[in-house]
């Protein structure tokens, strides 16, 4: 029978919240329930055999894969404590099974755990991810992270990649903005995904920013020309300063 932790810990909360009624300005809740987290760690519960949520997966290690499923099945969410016990236990090799998985729940767990343990994963795997419309943004965002950390040679895949792409989304420009600079291919790719995305001028003018790359100064320029919306317009023009660009001929 799964055992739903969370359901537990809110349980936990709602009867020292009524118990406590009246003690509690509203504004101080958020706080309490962040205290009452930690405790809730090594308190023992009739539902989890007398257990506490730290030592319940202790004796289930062998069992864990199996839980997961079952968690999976029921529609019961997946808890932080099934996710360190998974961490704890799962070897490289099936934490790689994971993330080859096509399930994108199995995908995600995979890589979290290999954060922790550092099963090896091929860059064409998270290259992959990070296209794949079927990976949530939860995935995408802990393959980007990997990716990130991976160095040069990975990130040239990835450049390599979003080259062939008509419209690259935020997620990859931020990898290859924060580890690329003054790249002409780069920038390009960069202004590119700028004009195709004008409804997150702010967004995709951070990108270049932290590319550095002057070389994008007439291409922004014209655009500032052409911006009525304020908050874009202005994000433009703090680039345009960032990069060495002025913005008085622009205003005129």
């Amino acid at each position: 029978m799964i055992v739903d932790i969370e359901k537990i810990f809110k349980q936990y909360v709602t009867a020292y919240l009524v118990k406590n009624k009246g003690k509690i300005d509203a504004d101080k809740i958020q706080d309490v329930k962040n205290e009452l987290y930690i405790s809730f760690q090594d308190t023992a519960f009739d539902e989890l055999d007398g257990l506490t949520p730290n030592t319940y997966y202790d004796d289930k290690t062998n069992l864990l894969e199996q839980i997961l499923k079952e968690h999976f099945d029921s529609g019961v969410k997946v808890n932080d404590y099934l996710i360190d016990a998974l961490k704890r236990n799962l070897s490289k090799d099936k934490t790689l099974e994971f993330i080859n998985s096509a399930d994108d729940r199995l995908v995600k767990i995979g890589l979290e755990i290999a954060q922790f343990n550092g099963a090896e994963i091929t860059d064409n795997r998270l290259i992959g991810l990070l296209f794949d419309k079927n990976s949530s943004q939860d995935t995408k965002e802990l393959a980007a992270i990997i990716l990130k950390e991976s160095g040069c040679s990975a990130v040239n895949k990835l450049i390599d990649k979003c080259l062939t792409e008509d419209n690259v989304p935020g997620v990859l420009c931020d990898i290859i903005a924060g580890t690329t600079y003054k790249r002409d291919d780069v920038t390009q790719l960069l202004l590119s995904s700028l004009n195709k995305n004008l409804d997150s001028v702010p967004e995709f003018c951070s990108y270049l920013s932290r590319h550095g790359d002057d070389s994008a100064l007439d291409s922004l320029c014209a655009l500032a020309k052409t911006v009525t919306d304020k908050i874009a317009l202005k994000e433009l023009f703090m680039t345009i300063e960032a990069l060495g660009g002025d913005i008085d001929s622009i205003k005129k």
